[in-house]
């Protein structure tokens, strides 16, 4: 280990590995510290029995014509991974409709048009305009409105108006609620070009990451929890790890929870640690993990993820998730099934996920509630899945305890801050901080009006904070000076 780095990074979710990638490709001495024992966050899988599950991230998007595809043609690793495009990708089941999100957007197009035939014209409008070329002519327009907004204008048939809401499950806040520019972000990314899966799991993205870093020279140490970050006259000095020892650099990249840098990591006032007591973060998760004995493909004909509703109040499904979990029945589940994109995994080991959207509230709460929730769930799928109780081999919960524990996220959050109004702003959570050499990267950190969480989006915060580092060093930012086209 060196006695100096240019810079340290904090933690290995997406946002810190692109960084630090960028980083040692330029050059620069880069040393990452992760407390868990692999990197990636939120996009690791783990091994059970067998069976391979995604923690969080089903699928990646934006990768042939979008922004992740750039970075990681830029860093050298899209190849490496050999990824598949699966189709359809997601299917919405709602109470007398489906509709599919598939590969190819023109399909997606016609699959709604199919589904609200009433609506073609008005389905062309909305579409032509939440995919043109001219972002700022969007931003003009919607800027200071919710998504809600946007649906009402374009649409009176509720049922259409709930389908296209589902998909804001990805941002953690239903139209109602979510800014209209981050929404239509999310719908430009993920609907445009979906569907990418890594062959041998999603665990696959992070290691190539980490294999590229160390392959440049970066260093990197896991099972390693930073305690403090050290500053002088406000100006960034390293960092103390286990047992205090010190590691000196010139900056510092935090891929952290941004409340537990500027509030316990740092250890003094500064304008982020106020900031962050009156922002609103996403909500938490309980997620279901299911091994599946062989046969389980002769019921389910395809890997879609499934968005399954009782209703089409989607704006009370996605806001009122206490009552959700407290109600006899769970109203809706997401299912998603890894093992069906992943050839790697040996046949009759198919793996699946099932998630809904749970509050924080305390480690009593969910000792005793956890497995009666994650119950319900399984409950709620097997109204979709016919048997699938006959059909589980291995049978693991997570809480949103489980989720904080693992990530350090402010109450488990799985996507940064809510994307509102009022907190989609370039200056809610900047990258460059407040302290001289200090950085953030991940989604807590806003770049523009850009949604907080989403593979695509904490890998852009990742490249943004690097051109950053590197044109300060004085060396040159040997790609694209690039503005994301949302």
């Amino acid at each position: 280990m060196s006695k100096r780095y240019d810079a340290i990074i904090v933690g290995t979710g997406i946002g810190g590995l692109i960084c630090g990638s960028y980083l040692a490709k330029s050059g620069l001495k880069i040393l990452m510290i992760e407390k868990h024992t692999i990197p990636g966050g939120y996009c690791t899988s783990f091994l059970r029995n067998g069976f391979s599950f995604d923690v969080g991230v089903h699928y990646l998007g934006g990768v042939r014509n979008g922004i992740l595809g750039k970075i990681l043609r830029e860093l050298g690793i899209l190849k490496d991974l050999k990824l598949v495009q699966y189709d359809p990708v997601d299917k919405i089941i709602l109470p007398e409709n489906e509709v599919r999100l598939r590969a190819c957007f023109l399909d997606t197009i016609e699959e709604f048009k199919q589904c609200f035939p009433m609506q073609r014209n008005n389905l062309k409008r909305f579409f032509s305009f939440i995919t043109q070329k001219d972002f700022l002519d969007i931003y003009k327009k919607v800027k200071n409105i919710t998504f809600q907004e946007v649906l009402d204008d374009f649409f009176a048939d509720y049922k259409l108006k709930a389908s296209l809401n589902i998909f804001l499950g990805n941002i953690g806040a239903p139209a109602s609620v979510a800014s209209a520019i981050a929404s239509i972000i999310l719908f430009r990314e993920y609907l445009l070009d979906p569907g990418y899966y890594p062959k041998g799991g999603i665990q696959e993205l992070p290691n190539a990451l980490v294999s590229k870093f160390k392959e440049n020279g970066g260093e990197i140490i896991f099972g390693t929890k930073v305690f403090k970050i050290l500053t002088k006259n406000n100006v960034i000095k390293g960092v103390v790890i286990d047992k205090n020892k010190t590691i000196l650099a010139d900056r510092v990249i935090s891929n952290a929870d941004v409340t537990r840098t500027f509030k316990e990591l740092l250890g003094f006032r500064t304008n982020e640690s106020l900031n962050v007591s009156r922002l609103l973060p996403t909500p938490s998760m309980v997620l279901v993990y299911l091994g599946l004995k062989a046969g389980i493909r002769n019921v389910l004909k395809e890997g879609a993820n499934l968005y399954y509703f009782s209703s089409y109040d989607i704006n009370s499904a996605y806001g009122n998730f206490s009552k959700n979990i407290s109600n006899e029945k769970i109203a809706w589940v997401v299912c998603s099934f890894p093992s069906f994109h992943n050839k790697k995994i040996a046949c009759g080991k198919d793996s699946m996920m099932i998630l809904t959207y749970a509050p924080y509230f305390s480690v009593k709460f969910w000792d005793k509630r956890k497995k009666l929730i994650a119950d319900k769930m399984i409950a709620k799928a097997s109204e979709l899945i016919s048997g699938l109780k006959d059909y589980i081999e291995v049978n693991i919960s997570a809480s949103p305890i489980t989720l904080s524990r693992y990530t350090f996220n402010r109450d488990g959050a799985f996507a940064g801050w809510l994307p509102t109004c009022e907190q989609i702003k370039p200056n809610v959570m900047p990258q460059v901080s407040s302290i001289k050499n200090l950085y953030l990267v991940g989604h807590w950190c806003a770049v523009g009006y850009l949604p907080f969480g989403g593979i695509p989006n904490v890998a852009f915060t990742g490249r943004r904070a690097a051109q950053n580092i590197v044109e300060t060093t004085g060396k040159d930012w040997k790609y694209e000076v690039y503005k994301k086209k949302r």
